[in-house]
């Protein structure tokens, strides 16, 4: 999982999931920054948040 650190938070830029179930099989999820549409603040990307199984 690569995280990038900005200002002391941390905020999920994107994560990679191998599985070896199948040969060459690989998933990307890409996680977007926020919904700009709805304004939620950078508390949520606290590292705290992330841990907690955001």
């Amino acid at each position: 999982k690569d995280i990038q650190e900005i200002g002391g938070l941390v905020r999920p830029v994107r994560m990679e999931v191998h599985s070896n179930l199948r040969e060459g099989y690989q998933t990307i999820l890409t996680m977007v920054e926020a919904d700009f549409a709805t304004v939620i603040g950078d508390a949520v990307f606290t590292r705290d948040f992330l841990e907690q199984g955001y």
